[in-house]
């Protein structure tokens, strides 16, 4: 990934992941492009549901005014990705843009409001919402412990 970057003309000053999955890759490119790692981490509202990230810890002073590349390391929908984002804009980061190890194919720059989006390998998993899923037509549990699930079945 950090080859794919570098050849590419990229230069950041940071690298920052979404806690908690992204932020081990975020690390590992940070290091293979001698950039630092930052984390953006999730920010709750009254209900529980994931309302924004945010770049804690002082951390925020220390991305403004620099260079900051997003990096992930699967992509699915990109919900974790775009407010990875907003919050490097929040703190006065300038986004490159974003890069993942595998996209999911549901997403793009455009999708994720970035002005660039590398990815290692592309695999095509298409992703339905709840009324159009042939899986809960045909009555297959969410997994709750994985990913969204439980706020996936916290909704029904």
């Amino acid at each position: 990934m950090g080859e794919d970057i570098q050849d590419r003309g990229f230069r950041p000053h940071w690298i920052c992941g979404p806690a908690i999955g992204g932020v081990i890759c975020a690390q590992y490119v940070a290091l293979a492009l001698k950039a630092r790692c930052v984390f953006a981490e999730r920010v709750f509202d009254d209900a529980g549901k994931t309302e924004r990230f945010e770049i804690k810890r002082g951390y925020d002073e220390i991305v403004r005014g620099q260079s900051v590349l997003i990096v992930d390391d699967v992509v699915n929908t990109g919900f974790s990705v775009r407010l990875t984002y907003e919050a490097v804009v929040q703190s006065g980061g300038h986004p490159m843009g974003v890069a993942m190890y595998v996209n999911r194919g549901n997403v793009g720059a455009v999708d994720l409001g970035a002005e660039n989006c590398i990815f290692l390998d592309e695999v095509l998993l298409p992703s339905w919402s709840a009324d159009d899923c042939p899986l809960c037509q045909a009555g297959v549990p969410v997994n709750a412990r994985y990913s969204y699930g439980s706020e996936f079945v916290g909704r029904e």
